[in-house]
């Protein structure tokens, strides 16, 4: 905390803390001073001889930890309210004032007049101290000019007045953004998960110039990972809608992350819907069309083609990569284009390869988060290589509600497909190859 610029005190005081040099100095020539006095003033300097430096030192700490205790971020925001309330009421009582000298129009008094009586408002304003610009000819210019500079000042008050409130929304957006994240992470019960997706609306709820795009994805994540598919689609879509601000390579990453969900959301229907008999076929091409999709309304670019205009990628980016090969190749060899279906599933294998390579070359896989990505690199190398069969094990990834056999029948499917002669040709649009 600054001093004011008319607290001598404080501002001395304040040298003594920040200046050890200048405390040790002033002890000496206080002892030089001294050294020929007697009595009471000769044991000063004597004093000051010795222990002036520890005394300025331990005055300067003082001071320190005074001013600390004064300034404080708690009482710095009670004593803000004391002082807003304070000059809310002396506002109040000169706009009182002010209302009692005003002309105000009526049946019996006309507009014509000024607002305000000229010797009444004059009054007015040297009962309130607004005569004391020194250069000034009249009251009138005298509180003009006290005006003008109190306009100024109170507009740059407010400007940082706002910029802390909008901090003070973006550090209260993060704290609930992070309480939703612990609380995913040890999610054990639908309850728990709930909680979750309660914190990350909350943080959505604060006002802001620009929405959270961090608390909408990981609302919408939560709302796939319990199971809410129609409302985490919506969340998805919504999420499109806010990344218009970021960079370029942030907004492709980011718009590619969320086509990929709802890619998953709409295979996962699929399949859900295959089984309960309301879909004739496993296979879905709306999930084709926001992978790869190109020159289609409401779909392109798809999610592969908005990652290609940043490659190369690494680390966590690169494992990304290796997901979503992994996704489009399942969904076009449900759909029985074997071509592509082989060719992204090596692609997958290599970016796992190539995540695990880049750790092995730099030695961070001792750190615990490159443990972490190790860990889902080795488990998503070896889920592509055991999919090269036709076994892409869904029950891990896409839906681990569905059930063993069920799961058996889609592997069975993929496998028949891949057992024809004739494979049916991918349509220009993303359609299987």
């Amino acid at each position: 905390m600054e001093c004011g610029s008319q607290d001598l005190v404080c501002q001395v005081m304040a040298l003594f803390e920040e200046s050890e040099a200048l405390g040790g100095g002033l002890a000496e020539i206080i002892g030089r001073l001294g050294q020929n006095a007697s009595g009471f003033a000769g044991g000063v300097a004597l004093f000051f001889q010795h222990y002036g430096q520890a005394f300025f030192g331990l005055l300067g700490f003082s001071f320190g930890f005074w001013r600390w205790w004064r300034y404080r971020e708690r009482i710095l925001h009670d004593r803000l309210a004391k002082y807003i309330k304070e000059s809310d009421g002396r506002l109040d009582t000169a706009h009182a004032d002010l209302l009692d000298a005003i002309q105000r129009p009526g049946p019996s008094f006309a507009f014509n007049p000024p607002l305000f009586a000229e010797g009444e408002l004059q009054s007015v304003l040297r009962e309130r101290r607004w005569d004391q610009t020194p250069f000034a000819l009249t009251v009138a210019r005298s509180a003009d000019a006290q005006l003008a500079s109190a306009i100024e000042r109170i507009s740059g008050r407010l400007e940082a007045a706002m910029n802390a409130g909008a901090s003070l929304q973006k550090q209260l957006v993060a704290a609930h953004t992070l309480r939703g994240a612990i609380a995913a992470a040890e999610q054990k019960t639908p309850t728990q998960g709930e909680f979750a997706l309660g914190c990350f609306r909350n943080a959505l709820r604060i006002p802001q110039q620009k929405p959270s795009v961090f608390a909408k994805e990981l609302e919408a994540h939560q709302l796939r990972k319990l199971g809410h598919f129609d409302r985490a689609a919506e969340a998805y879509s919504e999420l499109l809608e806010l990344t218009g601000h970021l960079d370029a390579r942030q907004q492709a990453i980011l718009d590619a992350r969320a086509k990929r969900y709802l890619a998953e959301i709409t295979q996962a229907q699929k399949v859900l819907g295959y089984f309960a008999g309301t879909e004739n076929s496993p296979a879905s091409l709306d999930a084709i069309k926001l992978l790869n999709g190109r020159g289609l309304v409401g779909y392109a670019p798809g999610a592969l083609l908005l990652r290609e205009n940043f490659e190369p990628y690494r680390e966590w980016d690169l494992l990304e990569s290796g997901d979503l090969y992994f996704f489009a190749s399942f969904v076009y060899a449900l759909l029985g284009g074997k071509v592509k279906a082989a060719a992204y599933l090596e692609d997958a294998v290599g970016a796992y390869k190539g995540v695990l390579d880049d750790l092995a070359h730099h030695g961070w896989s001792y750190r615990g988060a490159r443990k972490k990505l190790r860990a889902r690199a080795e488990q998503g190398r070896k889920r592509a290589i055991a999919a090269r069969d036709g076994d892409y094990d869904i029950t891990v990834w896409l839906l681990p509600s569905l059930r063993v056999e069920q799961a058996q029948q889609i592997t069975a499917r993929i496998r028949a497909a891949r057992s024809k002669q004739a494979v049916a040709k991918a349509p220009q649009d993303g359609g299987p190859g």
